[in-house]
């Protein structure tokens, strides 16, 4: 598990980044730290950084950051459990010594969605095994996932039943006669 993440303030610069990694339902704090700003000491950006800006106030820096987990990694902790909460809180100061703190939550799920059924033809009616027509309408119901949402459906139309490697490969088209 690793966070990236930009902040950036266009007045007066970041002075501090701290962060804590932690379990959400116990509370429990895993791990914390701050990290450095990656502060050019320059008036402009070089060409070759483009996530580089250049505050109002004081010296051009890097707005991109990532969380090192090198303490849980050197307990074997770095990988987390299935179906737990974790969060990251991020603090962020500016040399103005304003704050804004974030907090995201990250669920690990491991385990794939329930398989489900696909119907051809209109809801609420016989499936159809084929047709004569130019388009036709499919349905389905089943497919679940118990720990987290289904982001998308994938649905792939051929002569034949697809394995999950040409269904995910969008560049072969396969021509039905």
């Amino acid at each position: 598990m690793q966070l990236y993440f930009e902040a950036l303030d266009r007045h007066s610069g970041i002075r501090m980044v701290e962060w804590t990694f932690g379990i959400t339902e116990s509370g429990t704090k895993l791990s914390s730290g701050a990290l450095g700003v990656g502060a050019i000491n320059e008036k402009s950006c070089p060409n070759n950084a483009v996530e580089c800006y250049c505050p109002d106030v004081g010296f051009c820096e890097f707005f991109n950051y990532t969380v090192p987990l090198n303490k849980l990694v050197a307990i074997h902790k770095h990988e987390g459990n299935h179906n737990r909460n974790y969060y990251f809180t991020i603090k962020v100061t500016n040399h103005a010594h304003l704050y804004n703190t974030e907090h995201v939550d990250i669920l690990v799920d491991d385990s794939p969605p329930e398989v489900g059924i696909v119907y051809e033809g209109p809801e609420n009616s016989n499936d159809i095994d084929y047709t004569s027509g130019d388009t036709f309408l499919i349905h389905w119901h089943g497919f679940i996932d118990h720990e987290s949402e289904i982001k998308t459906y994938r649905i792939g139309l051929a002569a034949r039943c697809l394995g999950q490697t040409e269904l995910y490969n969008s560049t072969i088209v396969y021509h039905i006669s």
